[in-house]
């Protein structure tokens, strides 16, 4: 507590009126500290707001900056009148958050939305494919995105390097399925889980297609970290049919997780269709008769303004039948949601260490 002394009644006066200024002074401040406390707490334990699920950005509205003009400095009233412009456009959550850390958060959505196919068989970006692992076959791939021909200043960046094991678990050839694990690096939150499960081509019956459901990138911290896109648990059916002289054709629906799968304003798309098309061509024998494609071109496409939206084409090399090399372009509906247009190179070898 402060005091002031002094014998006199002026002096008196005065002291009452310094007191009484540090008084309230003391009062704004401790009102300031319960108002911020009150506000970190709500943002530490409340749900997502449902337009920025994926980020879990919570934005100070114009109410909130109407309250904070008495408590903050007018650097903070011009943020959030400059906020309150978003929130007419897409309704927001209520709490605060500054201007530079809504641009790094932001930053890293561009940076991490780019996981969106695992080390799950795969025809090119999505897993829009035929092939599922087989039985104790482990498939060890390793994919990169990056920009290419492009500066800094005009948006040039990479993903995570994706590294990622799969194993066929079903010992049956008319009903097969495999699980995988995948892990995004650089990145604190890397590890996602895929599974799918299906029947080849004339399993059913004669000239049946195939039929595939699968589980892609289910995540397991989401629901703490606010940029995690790697988190999509989408769900995905295929249907898939080999047409002779052509090449194998798949398209199925998508579904998955609203939070994640947004467009770059944070609106939900979290639905949607994959489709996809490769053909083999020179085919080499093995030195033990086994026959393989040397090439492959592969394309597909997933719409959706989201992370998973986009799509390209490419070309495989079989350097055996085993171990392939994968390189080509990928387009994205929403340059917003996973950046500019990348390059990418995977490399995919299949080990039969878990045989009998």
């Amino acid at each position: 507590m402060f005091c002031f002394d002094g014998p006199s009644r002026e002096k008196d006066s005065k002291r009452r009126a310094i007191n009484g200024l540090v008084h309230l002074l003391l009062q704004r401040f401790s009102f300031g500290m319960r108002f911020a406390k009150k506000k970190r707490t709500a943002a530490d334990s409340g749900a997502p707001s449902r337009s920025w699920r994926s980020l879990r950005f919570f934005f100070l509205t114009a109410k909130t900056a109407k309250t904070s003009k008495n408590l903050y400095d007018s650097n903070a009233v011009f943020k959030a009148e400059l906020l309150s412009k978003t929130e007419r456009r897409i309704p927001l959550k209520t709490s605060c958050i500054t201007l530079r850390t809504l641009g790094a958060s932001m930053a890293m959505l561009v940076l991490f939305a780019g996981f969106a196919h695992a080390t799950l068989s795969t025809t090119y970006w999505t897993p829009m494919t035929h092939d599922i692992q087989g039985y104790r076959i482990l498939h060890v791939g390793v994919d990169s995105y990056f920009t290419a021909f492009r500066k800094s200043a005009d948006g040039s960046g990479s993903f995570p390097t994706d590294s990622g094991f799969t194993i066929g678990v079903l010992p049956f050839t008319k009903l097969q399925a495999e699980v995988g694990i995948d892990m995004f690096h650089p990145y604190d939150y890397p590890v996602t889980f895929s599974a799918k499960i299906g029947t080849p081509e004339n399993s059913l019956f004669k000239g049946s297609p195939t039929l595939q459901l699968g589980l892609l990138n289910k995540g397991i911290t989401a629901h703490r970290v606010p940029y995690n896109s790697t988190s999509m648990d989408t769900l995905f059916g295929l249907v898939g049919k080999t047409i002779p002289g052509l090449g194998r054709l798949s398209a199925g629906p998508y579904f998955g997780n609203a939070r994640t799968l947004v467009d770059g304003n944070g609106i939900e798309d979290n639905t949607g269709f994959m489709v996809a098309f490769d053909r083999g061509f020179h085919q080499v024998s093995d030195k033990n008769g086994g026959e393989y494609n040397r090439f492959v071109i592969a394309a597909d496409y997933a719409s959706g303004n989201n992370v998973l939206g986009g799509g390209g084409i490419g070309l495989y090399y079989y350097f055996t039948k085993d171990i392939s090399l994968l390189t080509g372009p990928v387009w994205f509906n929403d340059s917003g949601a996973n950046g500019k247009w990348k390059w990418t190179v995977q490399l995919d070898i299949n080990l039969g260490l878990f045989r009998k």
